[in-house]
């Protein structure tokens, strides 16, 4: 199970701001060092996450984020297997398309290759993992609905 922890920045509209700490995530089995791009932050150094049911979060608090095994292996087929699918299914196309065409077969193939890679990264790229979140300890002060019901 791969885990990190992350402060939450921010709480609107359903979605969580949260920044993640620093260091490389831990007990991920694969050994990336934080490497890899599980908990991917944007350019502003956040991560966005749906806020889940049931939790209530606020700015300040320190959240464990967390991977099963099963969604890492999920991860990965996403990453590796759409895109060795899309370099196979592509070139397959581009082979095919130069046979039935009687046009010459290495440059067709080729642009299949590319072609089929790049869609099917272009897919993997929307199914990333959503992990889940624990409260791991919460910032100090009233919430805003102890706050609002005074």
């Amino acid at each position: 199970m791969a885990e990190r922890e992350a402060i939450v920045v921010a709480c609107a509209a359903g979605e969580l701001h949260l920044q993640p700490l620093a260091g490389p995530c831990s007990g991920c089995s694969t050994g990336c060092g934080g490497r890899c791009d599980l908990f991917r932050a944007d350019l502003a150094g956040e991560l966005r996450l749906p806020e889940p049911p049931g939790l209530r979060l606020r700015p300040g608090d320190r959240v464990l984020l967390s991977l099963d095994d099963d969604a890492l292996r999920r991860a990965a087929f996403a990453g590796y297997g759409h895109a060795l699918a899309g370099l196979l299914l592509g070139a397959v196309a581009g082979h095919g398309l130069a046979l039935a065409g009687g046009w010459p077969h290495d440059p067709l193939t080729l642009a299949g290759i590319v072609a089929g890679t790049w869609v099917a990264l272009r897919r993997a790229m929307r199914m990333v993992p959503v992990p889940r979140l624990r409260l791991v300890s919460a910032a100090a002060g009233p919430t805003s609905e102890e706050r609002s019901s005074r």
